[in-house]
């Protein structure tokens, strides 16, 4: 069958609304009749956040869960088949769409345009008990991947602290100092140009802070603030101030390393976020050291120094432990609660369509 291509353009409108390391966005499409290539751009995404394109493999599983969720609020059913030629791990899925008797407009459909990230301090007041049912009762339908829901404030400000590492590892390594800020953008009108990056409003920051980054940008100052343990400060203040703040903290775990199984932990990922959108709460992604681990466990640990790996080690160690995680790989840690409106949204490329 051929499935018409505004519907077609609907659904990978919807899909390239997910989040990607970096905001990157590392996707483009091949549309033939009812199927749909989604393929990876490997160069969008270099970082040492994404060893083995890992997080490129996330983020492509958030997209494959909006583009089901849009694809039934239009009356089809997508068919699913992850990397279907292994001699190309860029195809990382094909989609067959087909014509189903009935629409599923549901309210995940309707949170996709909603969902973004919010870095703001939230209110620390608790779940509600339908909230904390619905979050918990999101199930996993992937097989590899499982959620984790901690309350406690004690693990929560574990997995705060813990967290927070990635700043003190960001601000104090050159290649990833250079990398951040290579990829901030500094204006409205440079952010609607680009469409990718971290537009420097997302971020959250104190006036004076924003001010402060323009100087941080150069790595020459950067190094001296190191030596004065300017990063620990960071980390600490962003730890006490905002990683702490909210209702809850989560995790998205999965039995292997496999890029499989990344894709499943973005599916269930977009969907806990869907979720959490729909009923009116916040949430922000602590990715930064689970990230980065997945490279050093696979033994890459260039360009750290030693001091730099204990650090992550350990703080990878202490998240697991307050998440009550044992024989599951962590990959995505996150905070939930009640932040309001962010100051603003990151922009988004246009899908990359070829019809053939």
């Amino acid at each position: 069958m051929t499935i018409p291509q505004e519907d077609i353009r609907i659904i990978l409108e919807a899909g390239v609304q997910a989040p990607s390391g970096e905001n990157a966005q590392p996707w483009r499409f091949i549309v033939h009749r009812n199927e749909i290539s989604v393929l990876n751009i490997p160069e969008r995404d270099q970082s040492l956040y994404s060893w083995g394109q890992r997080a490129s493999y996330f983020a492509h599983g958030t997209l494959l869960e909006n583009m089901a969720v849009a694809g039934r609020a239009l009356g089809y059913k997508a068919d699913i088949k992850l990397f279907p030629d292994h001699q190309n791990m860029n195809l990382t899925a094909l989609v067959t769409l087909t014509a189903t008797l009935s629409i599923e407009e549901d309210r995940l459909h309707r949170a996709i345009p909603e969902r973004t990230t919010n870095r703001k301090p939230y209110k620390n007041t608790s779940l509600t008990p339908e909230q904390r049912s619905t979050i918990l009762n999101i199930g996993s339908p992937f097989p590899d991947a499982q959620l984790f829901l901690i309350e406690d404030i004690e693990k929560r400000r574990a997995v705060a602290y813990a967290a927070s590492v990635n700043e003190e590892i960001l601000f104090g390594n050159e290649l990833m100092h250079r990398f951040f800020f290579d990829h901030i953008t500094w204006t409205k009108k440079e952010d609607e140009k680009k469409s990718m990056g971290f537009y420097i409003k997302t971020l959250e920051l104190p006036i004076l802070a924003k001010l402060f980054f323009r100087v941080l940008k150069y790595w020459r100052v950067a190094k001296i603030l190191g030596r004065l343990g300017f990063p620990k400060r960071i980390a600490h203040e962003n730890a006490k101030n905002v990683y702490i703040t909210g209702a809850a903290h989560g995790a998205i775990v999965i039995h292997d390393n496999q890029p499989e199984a990344f894709i499943q932990a973005g599916r269930l990922m977009e969907r806990v976020w869907l979720t959490v959108t729909d009923l009116g709460l916040s949430l922000q992604p602590l990715a930064g050291v689970a990230f980065l681990m997945q490279g050093i466990l696979a033994g890459e640990t260039q360009p750290f120094t030693l001091t730099q790996l204990a650090r992550m080690t350990s703080a990878y160690e202490t998240m697991n432990k307050a998440y009550g995680i044992t024989n599951e790989l962590l990959v995505m840690a996150f905070r939930i609660g009640e932040g309001g409106a962010p100051t603003a949204r990151a922009s988004r490329l246009p899908p990359i369509i070829r019809f053939e």
